[in-house]
């Protein structure tokens, strides 16, 4: 089971929100006070019937243009679409499916359940069921209410603020919830071993309370000298069973500096709130025909955090979004999905008829991802300098090569590195990639800067030798492979097979440069390909073999960058 969409009606900045959520990882960006939070109170509200951990509140939750206009019959709706097409959800389809059939309903085709949840200004609240080409229906009774009930019980919904105040309260539910899941782990192992582990703690505590004991008794005789009523004083532990003691663990971090987990810095106690839900999930009962959706609600993960420790925390909830569903709202470059840019939500804030409102953006297909840098307010320095290297290319063709060679060495673990750690930028020539290469090597604190130049005049005299910063070749610089005395760009490291294959089929344009006189007379013609478009073939089309030379190059270089 997975929630497929969602629907907002009538929640504090919301007036009208769709959104389907396409996959199990979603971003949700847009500046301050543009509503992101205010969709994940739509979450909790459906799935606990409270807000910011309190009841609804019409006067504090409906948008005040609501309450203003004196709309008796308006409502807060929050409508959820739960897709139970995979397996293990058979008994709950089932339900589903019975609820439909008793009451005359379609039964949906698509095995997608929709179920709204609403609340009145009145303080009445409830759950409709969405029929297929009908609407909303209710039930009669409680059938309903029971089936959305056996629903939630299946959902582990977690939510994690980013204000501080809210942000501790989370840590200690969660922390209380992890001692219980351990005490249960404990509790269900070998009955055999628990009752020698047990036997062994009571002779322990015996030996402890004896010493404890004798060590009281001085103290006992000083007390009854001075108040002779007291005839002794007693050093007890506070609990006699393992299982209590258990029960009051503490967590303590050791960075160094060993103290409680709750002590350390905010950044620390954030993370660890994640980390925390990842072992709750990992040790989470499993039923052999019910599945439990995992949901959470992440406000602002980046929060505190240094960019390295963002990286990480980015790749551990791509890696946990595998069996989680996880939305999270952010203001970090870090967190934006790039491999599938329409993962990401952005919102903006609207004036609709004289209020404003929360308004999704729709993402375009050519640069989805510029709206989202818009509102993110980064440049293009500010984006770069949060990759740990920055290597400066001569063109696009370049980036998309070497691109694929670092993500192709990454998937492997021939280098131990994320993704995110190299970004690969077109200096669009050899002398705008030398002026950039200087600004970037002169300016950029946060990240490594680095290029790679064609081998030939254009890039050793319009390239390397225009780099107005003190640099070594070899280390900061470097040249594309080539034979001694000959030259080399891009296109002599594709083997021959791809471009005759490609000429052969027509699957790549070719250009023609003409040289013209000034009275327009052609000096010279030259046929040559189209870059862009070779380069694409290649990385469609090369074997790992014919990979190979470019990857060992491109290893080569993160090596002797560092």
């Amino acid at each position: 089971m997975r929630i497929s969409s969602i629907k907002v009606r009538h929640l504090r900045s919301i007036d009208a929100l769709d959104l389907d959520l396409p996959q199990n990882f979603i971003s949700v960006v847009g500046q301050n006070s543009t509503g992101k939070s205010n969709l994940f109170r739509a979450f909790e509200l459906f799935f606990t019937g409270q807000i910011d951990q309190r009841p609804f509140t019409a006067a504090l939750d409906m948008p005040t243009w609501v309450i203003n206009a004196f709309a008796p019959n308006v409502r807060t709706n929050i409508q959820i679409e739960f897709d139970l097409s995979e397996d293990g959800d058979d008994t709950l389809w089932g339900l589903i499916q019975n609820l439909f059939t008793t009451n005359g309903w379609p039964v949906p085709p698509d095995k997608k359940f929709r179920v709204a949840r609403y609340f009145a200004r009145s303080g009445s609240s409830g759950f409709q069921c969405i029929v297929p080409g009908q609407g909303t229906r209710s039930t009669e009774g409680e059938a309903l209410e029971e089936l959305v009930d056996r629903i939630i019980k299946r959902i582990d919904y977690r939510y994690v603020p980013s204000l501080k105040d809210l942000q501790s309260e989370t840590f200690r539910h969660i922390n209380d919830e992890l001692k219980r899941r351990l005490l249960s782990i404990w509790a269900g192992g070998n009955r055999r071993e628990i009752n020698e582990k047990r036997d062994r703690f009571q002779a322990i505590r015996t030996e402890i309370e004896k010493l404890i004991q004798d060590s009281a008794s001085g103290l006992s005789s000083s007390l009854h000298d001075h108040f002779p009523d007291v005839a002794a004083i007693k050093l007890a532990m506070a609990s006699t069973e393992l299982e209590d003691m258990i029960g009051t663990l503490d967590v303590f971090a050791d960075d160094g500096h060993e103290t409680l987990l709750k002590q350390k810095g905010s950044g620390v106690q954030g993370a660890s709130i994640i980390h925390m839900l990842h072992v709750l999930r990992d040790t989470a009962p499993r039923g052999k025909h019910q599945k439990v959706l995992f949901l959470w609600n992440i406000e602002e993960p980046e929060t505190f955090l240094h960019p390295t420790a963002q990286r990480r925390l980015a790749d551990m909830l791509h890696r946990q979004s595998l069996n989680t569903q996880i939305l999270i709202t952010t203001h970090s470059p870090i967190f934006v999905q790039r491999k599938t840019p329409h993962a990401n939500i952005l919102f903006k804030r609207e004036l609709l008829e004289g209020h404003h409102a929360t308004k999704r953006v729709k993402l375009p297909n050519e640069d989805p991802l510029g709206p989202v840098r818009d509102s993110l307010g980064t440049s293009l320095a500010d984006s770069l300098s949060l990759h740990e290297v920055v290597i400066l290319v001569e063109g696009p063709s370049d980036v998309t090569v070497f691109s694929k060679a670092f993500e192709r060495l990454c998937s492997r673990s021939a280098l131990p590195l994320h993704n995110q750690y190299c970004a690969f930028v077109s200096g669009h020539g050899a002398s705008q990639q030398a002026t950039g290469f200087t600004i970037l090597k002169s300016w950029s604190p946060l990240s490594r800067a680095a290029a790679i130049f064609d081998s030939d005049k254009e890039g050793r005299e319009n390239g390397a030798r225009k780099i107005k910063v003190k640099v070594t070749e070899g280390k900061d610089y470097f040249f594309l492979p080539h034979a001694p005395g000959q030259d080399a760009v891009l296109e002599d490291l594709y083997p021959a097979r791809i471009k005759s294959a490609a000429e052969t089929d027509g699957s790549i344009a070719q250009l023609i440069l003409i040289e013209q006189r000034p009275d327009g007379t052609e000096i010279s013609r030259t046929t040559t390909w189209n870059k862009d478009q070779l380069a694409k073939c290649f990385c469609e089309r090369a074997t790992d073999a014919e990979w190979r030379p470019i990857e060992d190059f491109i290893k080569d270089v993160i090596t002797k960058i560092g």
